[in-house]
């Protein structure tokens, strides 16, 4: 024979449910729940919160359990935006910390989240036209964003030689020397010697350079200290 639940009981039901995702914000800070998620009292808590979206997008959902979930810090019925936003948070906070945005493609955060490859999705996304106005803006609201990774590595190598410059007044930056952050500008510098000498340095690149004083394509770099007690 079959049973039938009562508003009451799927009432109670879905308020066990939501229950356990207050839990879990509490916990995680965030309302992405993974979809096989279970709690620790053997809740099938992920596939209760795609249920609800399933719910709210087939217009079954009720106003009052929608409007609660809602207010739930993280909350989204697209679980595809829900995670954007959640990379895109980390990326604002490696921007902030290491003052640019291109972390290694194989760079995670601390939570697992996969940030590098993320990052590089996103670029080869917009590529294809494949990011919506909003996700494209956003990112380029961050600081040090850019759409060409290998354009903002030579801007960054060069930031660092106007550094080292200001501070030596000269640009023989030892092979072996690393400027803030690690950034191994000995090692940028002499590629772009050799560029220069193998005719294969772009020109608008050879003109910024050749614009800092005490440049010279000609000096070798300056070897590197020796180790103290040394003849």
């Amino acid at each position: 024979m079959a049973t039938t639940t009562t508003p009451e009981q799927d009432d109670s039901d879905w308020g066990k449910g939501y229950h356990e995702l207050q839990s879990f914000v509490a916990a995680h800070g965030h309302a992405r729940v993974p979809a096989r998620h279970v709690t620790a009292a053997g809740f099938r808590l992920g596939a209760w919160v795609t249920r609800q979206r399933a719910d709210h997008l087939g217009q079954q959902l009720g106003m009052p359990h929608a409007g609660k979930l809602e207010a739930l810090s993280g909350w989204a019925w697209n679980k595809s935006d829900a995670d954007w936003d959640a990379q895109y948070e980390k990326l604002s906070a490696y921007a902030s910390e290491h003052e640019h945005a291109q972390p290694p493609i194989d760079y995670s955060t601390a939570d697992g989240l996969a940030l590098g490859r993320w990052v590089y999705d996103q670029r080869r996304n917009f590529s294809k036209q494949g990011l919506t106005d909003e996700q494209r803006t956003r990112l380029e609201e961050i600081e040090g964003w850019t759409w060409d990774v290998r354009q903002a590595r030579w801007e960054r190598g060069l930031e660092a030689l106007i550094g080292y410059v200001t501070e030596h007044a000269d640009s023989l930056v030892p092979i072996d020397h690393r400027a803030g952050a690690g950034y191994p500008l000995g090692s940028w510098v002499a590629t772009q010697r050799r560029s220069y000498n193998q005719a294969s340095l772009a020109s608008d690149r050879l003109s910024r350079l050749e614009a800092i004083e005490g440049w010279t394509w000609g000096a070798s770099s300056r070897p590197p200290p020796a180790p103290p007690g040394a003849m």
